[in-house]
């Protein structure tokens, strides 16, 4: 019965297919071809990170669906079972598809150390800027002073690259309980936010916050099992997964396992079944 309803939901994801709203099918992407390879789970798919790298690429499909001009909006780098989140850096589904994962990985980390880097400048030439605006006025020293605090943080601030953390899935079921209808994968991803001036009008006078690390919490939920056709750019062949939130999700696999939702009698124990959110 459980493998009735996975397929059930697998045809229907064909045809409900969705890209932020506008419906814009994978499978009508040029030489998109049939997954093959043995039918997995999510947990079980991901999962196997431990011993190889898994790159997952979230994407907006235009009007034109999925090709090798589709930007990448977020590259999730699977490894040891652990996730890192890369979202400063600019490359297409054509970019990526003629390099390997080391090649990818790196050019991600040089984009995202640039991006860190120029970012940290400007916020430092901006306060220098507005330092010396105000410093010929006796009457701003006050904010000078706050400036100046805010300077001396940023120049004491290292560039952050992300990090690996931890992920978990969580599965929810139809009202008899022996049914997955929705799957979502959740992180924990942390992240540098620079010193700034906190202009509280309730409070006696502004404050400078300090460069710190803050988390933020992230999910994406699995609107569907992989559709059956997936996505080629190239020669490289790609799992595709349409998400409630953030459109697609594509991994490159040249095998195009079908994946499916875990189902409430899984033995993994990464996997909760009807968590209390």
């Amino acid at each position: 019965m459980k493998k009735l309803v996975s397929l059930l939901i697998l045809s229907v994801s064909l045809f409900t297919l969705s890209a932020c709203g506008e419906k814009n099918e994978p499978s009508s992407t040029p030489e998109s071809e049939t997954s093959s390879g043995k039918e997995m789970t999510f947990s079980e798919y991901f999962d196997q990170s431990k011993t190889k790298t898994q790159i997952w690429y979230r994407i907006r499909a235009d009007e034109d669906g999925i090709g090798k001009d589709t930007g990448i909006s977020i590259a999730y780098v699977f490894n040891n079972n652990k996730v890192t989140k890369y979202d400063e850096f600019e490359m297409t589904l054509g970019d990526v598809a003629r390099m390997d994962d080391s090649e990818i990985i790196k050019e991600m980390k040089e984009q995202t150390t640039e991006h860190e880097e120029s970012k940290l400048e400007e916020n430092i030439g901006n306060a220098e800027e507005t330092i010396r605006n105000r410093e010929s006025n006796p009457a701003e020293k006050e904010n000078i002073d706050l400036f100046t605090e805010q300077l001396n943080s940023l120049k004491d601030s290292d560039i952050y690259l992300p990090k690996p953390s931890k992920y978990k899935f969580s599965i929810y079921t139809d009202t008899t309980g022996n049914n997955t209808v929705s799957e979502k994968i959740s992180f924990t991803f942390r992240r540098q936010e620079l010193a700034y001036l906190r202009i509280d009008e309730s409070a006696e006078k502004d404050t400078v916050v300090e460069t710190q690390l803050v988390d933020d919490d992230e999910e994406i939920t699995f609107s569907g099992p992989s559709v059956l056709r997936g996505t080629t750019i190239y020669d490289a062949k790609y799992i595709t997964v349409n998400t409630d939130n953030d459109c697609f999700l594509l991994c490159r696999d040249n095998k195009m396992p079908p994946l499916v939702f875990d189902e409430p009698d899984t033995k993994d124990k990464n996997v909760k079944v009807d968590p209390k959110d």
